[in-house]
Protein backbone atom coordinates (compact mmCIF):
# COMPACT_ATOMS: atom_id res chain seq x y z
CA UNK A 1 0.00 0.00 0.00
CA UNK A 2 3.33 2.16 0.93
CA UNK A 3 4.59 1.53 -2.40
CA UNK A 4 1.31 2.29 -4.24
CA UNK A 5 0.50 5.54 -2.75
CA UNK A 6 4.06 6.79 -2.85
CA UNK A 7 4.26 5.76 -6.83
CA UNK A 8 0.65 7.80 -6.89
CA UNK A 9 2.32 10.61 -5.22
CA UNK A 10 5.83 10.92 -7.25
CA UNK A 11 3.13 10.67 -10.29
CA UNK A 12 1.18 13.42 -8.91
CA UNK A 13 4.04 15.55 -8.28
CA UNK A 14 5.88 14.58 -11.58
CA UNK A 15 2.55 15.98 -13.40
CA UNK A 16 2.59 19.11 -11.35
CA UNK A 17 6.12 20.02 -12.01
CA UNK A 18 5.59 19.56 -15.79
CA UNK A 19 2.39 21.81 -16.00
CA UNK A 20 5.39 24.30 -13.76
CA UNK A 21 7.04 24.02 -16.89
CA UNK A 22 4.59 24.64 -18.72
CA UNK A 23 3.31 27.89 -17.27
CA UNK A 24 6.93 29.30 -17.16
CA UNK A 25 7.22 28.72 -20.69
CA UNK A 26 3.57 30.49 -21.78
CA UNK A 27 4.84 33.47 -19.53
CA UNK A 28 8.56 33.28 -21.34
CA UNK A 29 6.61 32.93 -24.86
CA UNK A 30 4.17 35.60 -24.10
CA UNK A 31 6.75 38.08 -21.83
CA UNK A 32 7.84 39.01 -25.65
CA UNK A 33 4.92 40.60 -26.79
CA UNK A 34 4.71 42.81 -23.11
CA UNK A 35 5.21 46.23 -23.09
CA UNK A 36 3.97 48.17 -25.94
CA UNK A 37 1.78 50.82 -25.59
CA UNK A 38 -1.59 50.62 -26.34
CA UNK A 39 -1.60 53.02 -29.56
CA UNK A 40 1.05 50.38 -30.63
CA UNK A 41 -1.44 47.61 -30.33
CA UNK A 42 -4.12 48.94 -31.65
CA UNK A 43 -2.31 49.59 -35.10
CA UNK A 44 -0.78 45.96 -34.77
CA UNK A 45 -3.99 44.93 -34.99
CA UNK A 46 -5.03 47.20 -37.88
CA UNK A 47 -2.05 46.15 -39.90
CA UNK A 48 -3.30 42.16 -39.17
CA UNK A 49 -6.94 43.10 -40.30
CA UNK A 50 -5.69 45.10 -43.35
CA UNK A 51 -3.21 41.81 -44.53
CA UNK A 52 -6.15 39.26 -43.68
CA UNK A 53 -8.38 41.41 -46.31
CA UNK A 54 -5.65 42.44 -48.74
CA UNK A 55 -4.67 38.31 -49.23
CA UNK A 56 -7.46 38.03 -51.74
CA UNK A 57 -5.20 39.85 -54.33
CA UNK A 58 -2.64 36.93 -54.06
CA UNK A 59 -5.31 34.88 -56.17
CA UNK A 60 -6.16 37.60 -58.81
CA UNK A 61 -4.90 36.02 -61.38
CA UNK A 62 -7.15 33.19 -61.09
CA UNK A 63 -9.71 35.32 -60.74
CA UNK A 64 -8.92 37.13 -64.18
CA UNK A 65 -8.00 34.11 -66.48
CA UNK A 66 -10.52 31.47 -64.56
CA UNK A 67 -13.68 33.70 -64.52
CA UNK A 68 -13.35 36.72 -66.69
CA UNK A 69 -11.24 34.63 -68.91
CA UNK A 70 -8.27 37.53 -69.70
CA UNK A 71 -5.25 35.93 -71.68
CA UNK A 72 -2.25 34.79 -69.16
CA UNK A 73 -0.42 37.37 -70.34
CA UNK A 74 -2.61 40.35 -70.56
CA UNK A 75 -3.13 38.91 -66.86
CA UNK A 76 0.13 39.25 -65.94
CA UNK A 77 0.41 42.86 -67.21
CA UNK A 78 -2.53 43.55 -65.14
CA UNK A 79 -0.55 41.70 -61.97
CA UNK A 80 2.51 43.93 -62.69
CA UNK A 81 0.41 46.91 -62.59
CA UNK A 82 -0.35 46.15 -58.75
CA UNK A 83 3.58 46.26 -58.52
CA UNK A 84 4.11 49.25 -60.09
CA UNK A 85 1.61 50.87 -57.63
CA UNK A 86 3.42 49.62 -54.69
CA UNK A 87 6.63 50.66 -55.90
CA UNK A 88 5.07 54.08 -56.21
CA UNK A 89 2.75 54.11 -52.95
CA UNK A 90 5.65 53.56 -50.55
CA UNK A 91 7.48 56.87 -51.85
CA UNK A 92 5.01 58.88 -52.12
CA UNK A 93 2.83 58.16 -48.63
CA UNK A 94 6.27 58.14 -46.93
CA UNK A 95 6.98 62.19 -48.02
CA UNK A 96 2.99 62.80 -47.44
CA UNK A 97 3.29 61.00 -43.45
CA UNK A 98 6.35 63.45 -42.81
CA UNK A 99 4.78 66.31 -44.51
CA UNK A 100 1.01 65.82 -43.25
CA UNK A 101 0.05 63.04 -40.67
CA UNK A 102 0.95 58.77 -40.71
CA UNK A 103 -2.45 58.41 -39.01
CA UNK A 104 -3.78 60.18 -42.25
CA UNK A 105 -2.21 58.82 -44.78
CA UNK A 106 -2.39 55.48 -43.35
CA UNK A 107 -6.48 56.03 -42.74
CA UNK A 108 -6.67 57.08 -46.93
CA UNK A 109 -4.71 54.23 -47.76
CA UNK A 110 -7.02 51.74 -46.13
CA UNK A 111 -10.26 53.62 -47.47
CA UNK A 112 -8.67 53.57 -51.18
CA UNK A 113 -7.87 50.00 -50.95
CA UNK A 114 -11.22 49.36 -49.82
CA UNK A 115 -12.92 51.22 -52.78
CA UNK A 116 -10.69 49.11 -55.54
CA UNK A 117 -11.83 46.13 -53.82
CA UNK A 118 -15.57 47.29 -54.31
CA UNK A 119 -14.33 48.41 -58.12
CA UNK A 120 -13.39 44.86 -58.73
CA UNK A 121 -17.21 44.09 -58.67
CA UNK A 122 -17.59 45.57 -61.64
CA UNK A 123 -14.86 46.18 -63.36
CA UNK A 124 -14.29 43.79 -66.26
CA UNK A 125 -12.24 45.96 -69.35
CA UNK A 126 -8.37 44.93 -68.69
CA UNK A 127 -7.49 48.30 -68.94
CA UNK A 128 -9.69 49.89 -66.15
CA UNK A 129 -8.62 46.32 -63.86
CA UNK A 130 -4.82 47.43 -64.72
CA UNK A 131 -6.03 51.19 -63.29
CA UNK A 132 -7.44 49.67 -60.19
CA UNK A 133 -5.08 46.96 -60.26
CA UNK A 134 -2.53 50.24 -59.30
CA UNK A 135 -4.82 52.02 -57.15
CA UNK A 136 -4.84 48.96 -54.98
CA UNK A 137 -1.06 48.15 -54.52
CA UNK A 138 -0.56 52.10 -54.18
CA UNK A 139 -3.23 52.50 -51.52
CA UNK A 140 -1.89 48.69 -49.59
CA UNK A 141 2.10 50.61 -49.38
CA UNK A 142 0.49 54.14 -48.46
CA UNK A 143 -1.21 52.00 -45.23
CA UNK A 144 1.53 49.81 -44.80
CA UNK A 145 4.32 52.48 -44.89
CA UNK A 146 2.20 55.12 -42.77
CA UNK A 147 1.10 52.49 -40.06
CA UNK A 148 4.71 51.34 -39.90
CA UNK A 149 6.13 54.91 -39.46
CA UNK A 150 3.24 55.51 -36.72
CA UNK A 151 3.81 52.62 -34.99
CA UNK A 152 7.52 53.18 -34.93
CA UNK A 153 6.92 56.62 -33.16
CA UNK A 154 4.79 55.33 -30.41
CA UNK A 155 7.36 52.89 -28.98
CA UNK A 156 9.43 54.29 -26.36
CA UNK A 157 12.80 56.04 -27.10
CA UNK A 158 14.94 52.40 -26.55
CA UNK A 159 15.83 51.20 -29.59
CA UNK A 160 15.05 47.50 -27.74
CA UNK A 161 11.48 48.98 -28.15
CA UNK A 162 11.57 49.68 -31.34
CA UNK A 163 12.55 46.66 -32.21
CA UNK A 164 10.15 44.46 -30.11
CA UNK A 165 7.60 46.50 -32.12
CA UNK A 166 8.80 45.83 -35.73
CA UNK A 167 9.15 41.96 -34.90
CA UNK A 168 5.48 41.74 -33.38
CA UNK A 169 4.01 43.86 -36.53
CA UNK A 170 5.91 41.83 -38.82
CA UNK A 171 4.65 39.07 -36.81
CA UNK A 172 0.57 40.30 -37.31
CA UNK A 173 1.38 40.70 -40.63
CA UNK A 174 2.52 37.01 -41.37
CA UNK A 175 -0.65 35.64 -39.37
CA UNK A 176 -2.95 38.18 -41.55
CA UNK A 177 -1.68 36.51 -44.24
CA UNK A 178 -1.97 33.10 -43.10
CA UNK A 179 -5.41 33.42 -42.12
CA UNK A 180 -6.35 35.32 -45.36
CA UNK A 181 -5.32 32.63 -47.36
CA UNK A 182 -7.48 30.39 -45.28
CA UNK A 183 -10.62 32.28 -45.76
CA UNK A 184 -10.20 32.23 -48.91
CA UNK A 185 -9.70 28.71 -49.57
CA UNK A 186 -12.82 28.03 -47.72
CA UNK A 187 -15.07 30.39 -48.89
CA UNK A 188 -13.79 30.99 -52.58
CA UNK A 189 -17.00 28.48 -53.55
CA UNK A 190 -18.83 31.40 -52.90
CA UNK A 191 -17.23 33.15 -55.77
CA UNK A 192 -14.66 35.89 -55.99
CA UNK A 193 -17.38 38.65 -55.79
CA UNK A 194 -18.21 37.76 -52.44
CA UNK A 195 -14.45 37.82 -51.27
CA UNK A 196 -13.95 41.14 -53.04
CA UNK A 197 -17.22 42.52 -51.01
CA UNK A 198 -16.12 41.28 -47.30
CA UNK A 199 -12.45 42.37 -47.58
CA UNK A 200 -14.02 45.66 -48.61
CA UNK A 201 -16.16 45.50 -45.57
CA UNK A 202 -13.27 44.68 -43.44
CA UNK A 203 -11.26 47.37 -44.82
CA UNK A 204 -13.55 50.06 -44.39
CA UNK A 205 -14.53 49.30 -40.72
CA UNK A 206 -11.33 49.16 -40.04
CA UNK A 207 -10.68 52.92 -41.19
CA UNK A 208 -13.94 53.34 -39.34
CA UNK A 209 -12.52 52.63 -36.53
CA UNK A 210 -8.90 54.35 -36.59
CA UNK A 211 -10.92 57.34 -37.54
CA UNK A 212 -13.60 57.28 -34.30
CA UNK A 213 -11.86 55.62 -31.32
CA UNK A 214 -8.17 55.87 -31.92
CA UNK A 215 -7.12 59.69 -30.09
CA UNK A 216 -4.96 61.34 -32.16
CA UNK A 217 -4.01 63.57 -28.77
CA UNK A 218 -2.21 60.02 -28.07
CA UNK A 219 -0.37 59.40 -31.13
CA UNK A 220 3.13 60.94 -31.42
CA UNK A 221 3.83 62.18 -35.12
CA UNK A 222 7.59 62.63 -34.86
CA UNK A 223 10.61 60.90 -33.47
CA UNK A 224 12.55 64.47 -32.70
CA UNK A 225 12.99 63.28 -29.17
CA UNK A 226 14.52 59.65 -29.83
CA UNK A 227 16.85 61.01 -32.30
CA UNK A 228 18.39 64.29 -30.16
CA UNK A 229 18.37 62.64 -26.98
CA UNK A 230 18.55 58.50 -27.35
CA UNK A 231 18.90 56.06 -24.81
CA UNK A 232 20.25 53.75 -27.53
CA UNK A 233 24.10 51.92 -26.36
CA UNK A 234 25.59 52.74 -29.65
CA UNK A 235 24.90 56.49 -31.29
CA UNK A 236 22.76 55.86 -34.55
CA UNK A 237 24.81 56.95 -37.80
CA UNK A 238 22.76 59.54 -39.74
CA UNK A 239 24.82 59.10 -42.95
CA UNK A 240 22.97 58.38 -45.88
CA UNK A 241 25.53 56.12 -47.21
CA UNK A 242 24.07 54.07 -44.29
CA UNK A 243 20.37 54.07 -46.31
CA UNK A 244 21.75 53.30 -49.48
CA UNK A 245 23.89 50.38 -48.20
CA UNK A 246 20.71 48.99 -46.59
CA UNK A 247 18.42 50.05 -49.26
CA UNK A 248 20.91 47.88 -51.38
CA UNK A 249 20.76 44.78 -49.17
CA UNK A 250 17.16 45.08 -49.40
CA UNK A 251 17.05 45.39 -53.09
CA UNK A 252 19.62 42.04 -54.06
CA UNK A 253 17.53 40.11 -50.81
CA UNK A 254 14.25 40.85 -52.10
CA UNK A 255 15.02 39.74 -55.68
CA UNK A 256 16.13 35.71 -54.10
CA UNK A 257 12.55 36.64 -51.82
CA UNK A 258 10.97 37.21 -54.80
CA UNK A 259 11.58 33.97 -56.16
CA UNK A 260 8.88 32.13 -53.96
CA UNK A 261 6.13 33.86 -56.18
CA UNK A 262 7.73 32.82 -59.36
CA UNK A 263 10.48 29.73 -60.14
CA UNK A 264 9.94 28.45 -56.25
CA UNK A 265 6.81 26.99 -56.73
CA UNK A 266 7.78 25.63 -60.72
CA UNK A 267 11.12 23.84 -59.63
CA UNK A 268 9.18 22.20 -56.27
CA UNK A 269 6.62 20.82 -58.62
CA UNK A 270 9.58 19.42 -61.19
CA UNK A 271 11.49 18.18 -58.27
CA UNK A 272 8.96 16.48 -56.43
CA UNK A 273 6.22 15.47 -59.08
CA UNK A 274 4.88 12.79 -56.78
CA UNK A 275 4.05 16.17 -54.93
CA UNK A 276 2.94 18.52 -57.32
CA UNK A 277 1.71 22.30 -56.31
CA UNK A 278 1.78 20.74 -52.89
CA UNK A 279 5.26 20.61 -52.68
CA UNK A 280 5.33 24.76 -52.23
CA UNK A 281 2.07 24.78 -50.21
CA UNK A 282 3.38 23.07 -47.73
CA UNK A 283 6.79 25.29 -47.60
CA UNK A 284 4.28 28.39 -47.71
CA UNK A 285 2.51 26.92 -44.31
CA UNK A 286 5.93 26.04 -42.96
CA UNK A 287 7.30 29.49 -43.99
CA UNK A 288 4.01 30.93 -42.10
CA UNK A 289 3.81 28.90 -39.07
CA UNK A 290 7.51 29.72 -38.24
CA UNK A 291 7.57 33.64 -38.61
CA UNK A 292 4.04 33.72 -36.54
CA UNK A 293 5.51 31.49 -33.83
CA UNK A 294 8.83 32.73 -33.41
CA UNK A 295 9.22 36.02 -35.19
CA UNK A 296 9.04 37.69 -32.08
CA UNK A 297 10.45 35.52 -29.50
CA UNK A 298 13.85 35.47 -31.97
CA UNK A 299 13.40 39.32 -31.69
CA UNK A 300 13.84 38.79 -28.12
CA UNK A 301 16.65 36.93 -28.19
CA UNK A 302 18.98 39.22 -30.44
CA UNK A 303 17.74 42.30 -28.60
CA UNK A 304 21.00 43.48 -27.97
CA UNK A 305 22.93 42.23 -31.35
CA UNK A 306 24.00 44.48 -33.81
CA UNK A 307 21.74 45.35 -35.94
CA UNK A 308 23.58 45.23 -38.86
CA UNK A 309 25.26 42.08 -38.20
CA UNK A 310 21.65 40.46 -37.51
CA UNK A 311 20.57 42.02 -41.17
CA UNK A 312 23.61 40.98 -43.08
CA UNK A 313 23.15 36.96 -40.95
CA UNK A 314 19.82 37.23 -42.41
CA UNK A 315 20.22 38.32 -45.87
CA UNK A 316 22.86 34.89 -45.64
CA UNK A 317 20.84 32.43 -44.54
CA UNK A 318 18.25 33.43 -47.02
CA UNK A 319 20.59 33.07 -49.56
CA UNK A 320 22.07 29.45 -48.54
CA UNK A 321 18.63 27.97 -47.80
CA UNK A 322 17.48 29.01 -51.17
CA UNK A 323 20.62 27.63 -52.39
CA UNK A 324 20.11 24.33 -50.78
CA UNK A 325 17.41 23.54 -52.57
CA UNK A 326 19.87 22.73 -55.62
CA UNK A 327 20.40 19.52 -53.16
CA UNK A 328 17.29 18.65 -52.19
CA UNK A 329 16.99 15.27 -54.04
CA UNK A 330 13.96 14.91 -50.94
CA UNK A 331 11.72 16.69 -49.71
CA UNK A 332 13.10 16.56 -46.08
CA UNK A 333 16.23 18.82 -47.30
CA UNK A 334 13.48 21.45 -48.90
CA UNK A 335 11.73 21.36 -45.38
CA UNK A 336 15.10 22.21 -44.21
CA UNK A 337 15.81 24.70 -46.74
CA UNK A 338 12.76 26.28 -45.95
CA UNK A 339 13.75 26.48 -42.27
CA UNK A 340 16.81 28.11 -42.85
CA UNK A 341 15.71 30.86 -45.36
CA UNK A 342 12.79 31.42 -43.22
CA UNK A 343 14.68 32.29 -40.32
CA UNK A 344 16.96 34.81 -42.62
CA UNK A 345 13.39 36.42 -43.44
CA UNK A 346 13.08 36.93 -39.78
CA UNK A 347 16.13 38.55 -38.91
CA UNK A 348 16.44 40.53 -42.25
CA UNK A 349 13.33 42.12 -42.85
CA UNK A 350 12.30 43.67 -39.27
CA UNK A 351 16.57 44.52 -38.72
CA UNK A 352 16.45 46.20 -42.20
CA UNK A 353 13.39 48.58 -41.24
CA UNK A 354 14.77 49.88 -38.15
CA UNK A 355 18.06 50.66 -39.82
CA UNK A 356 16.05 52.60 -42.51
CA UNK A 357 13.86 54.13 -39.95
CA UNK A 358 16.83 55.35 -37.61
CA UNK A 359 19.10 56.77 -40.74
CA UNK A 360 16.23 58.87 -41.44
CA UNK A 361 16.37 62.34 -40.71
CA UNK A 362 14.31 63.55 -38.01
CA UNK A 363 11.19 64.75 -40.01
CA UNK A 364 12.18 62.07 -42.84
CA UNK A 365 11.67 59.12 -40.86
CA UNK A 366 8.46 58.60 -43.16
CA UNK A 367 10.45 58.90 -46.36
CA UNK A 368 13.48 56.56 -44.92
CA UNK A 369 10.18 53.62 -44.40
CA UNK A 370 8.96 55.09 -47.53
CA UNK A 371 11.98 53.94 -49.02
CA UNK A 372 12.05 51.30 -47.58
CA UNK A 373 9.41 49.75 -48.64
CA UNK A 374 9.31 50.98 -52.36
CA UNK A 375 12.80 49.47 -52.58
CA UNK A 376 11.72 45.97 -51.49
CA UNK A 377 8.33 46.53 -53.67
CA UNK A 378 10.65 47.11 -56.90
CA UNK A 379 12.42 44.28 -56.04
CA UNK A 380 9.20 41.64 -55.97
CA UNK A 381 8.50 43.16 -59.33
CA UNK A 382 12.11 42.92 -61.04
CA UNK A 383 13.31 39.92 -58.76
CA UNK A 384 10.10 37.52 -60.55
CA UNK A 385 11.30 38.93 -64.43
CA UNK A 386 14.83 38.22 -63.52
CA UNK A 387 14.58 34.66 -62.33
CA UNK A 388 12.00 33.14 -64.90
CA UNK A 389 14.44 34.02 -67.13
CA UNK A 390 17.73 32.28 -66.03
CA UNK A 391 15.53 29.52 -65.17
CA UNK A 392 14.15 29.40 -68.54
CA UNK A 393 17.64 29.78 -70.24
CA UNK A 394 20.03 28.08 -67.58
CA UNK A 395 17.43 26.18 -65.25
CA UNK A 396 16.73 26.12 -61.52
CA UNK A 397 20.14 25.16 -59.82
CA UNK A 398 21.37 28.45 -61.46
CA UNK A 399 18.96 30.32 -59.83
CA UNK A 400 19.35 28.47 -56.38
CA UNK A 401 23.06 29.43 -56.79
CA UNK A 402 22.33 32.82 -57.65
CA UNK A 403 20.47 33.31 -54.62
CA UNK A 404 23.35 32.11 -52.64
CA UNK A 405 25.70 34.77 -54.01
CA UNK A 406 23.28 37.48 -53.25
CA UNK A 407 22.74 36.51 -49.80
CA UNK A 408 27.01 36.40 -49.38
CA UNK A 409 27.22 39.59 -51.08
CA UNK A 410 24.71 41.17 -48.16
CA UNK A 411 26.17 39.33 -45.58
CA UNK A 412 30.11 40.96 -46.52
CA UNK A 413 28.30 44.43 -47.26
CA UNK A 414 27.06 44.59 -43.65
CA UNK A 415 29.77 43.43 -41.85
CA UNK A 416 32.73 45.34 -43.81
CA UNK A 417 30.48 48.65 -42.11
CA UNK A 418 30.31 47.20 -38.98
CA UNK A 419 34.03 46.14 -39.20
CA UNK A 420 34.56 49.44 -40.19
CA UNK A 421 32.71 51.60 -37.86
CA UNK A 422 33.09 49.96 -34.29
CA UNK A 423 35.42 46.90 -33.18
CA UNK A 424 31.95 45.70 -31.11
CA UNK A 425 31.02 43.26 -34.40
CA UNK A 426 27.84 41.10 -31.89
CA UNK A 427 26.48 44.00 -29.69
Amino acid sequence: MYEICGEYNHLEYETFMERNYLILAAKGYLANYAGLPTACWSRIVARCISATAGSVSFFLSLYFVSILHISLVTTGIIIACYGIGTTIGGIISGKLADRISPRIVSISGLLLQSTAFLFFLKITNPYLLMANEFLSGMAAYSFITANSLLVLNQAKQSETEKRKTIHVMYTASNLGIGLGATIVAIFATYGFHYLFLCSSILLFLTAFYLMLWEKPSELINTDINSTLATTDKIQQPTDRKVLWLILSCVFLNGLTLAQLSSTFSIYLAAQFPQLGASAASYMFILNTVLIVFLQTPIGGIFKDSNKFIMAGVGALLVGLGMMLLSFAWVFSIAIIAGFIYTIGEMLFIPMAQLICYQNGAAKKKGQSIGMYQTTYALSVVIGPIIGTHIYHHFGGHVVWYGSGLLGIVCFMLCFLYVKKTTTKLFV
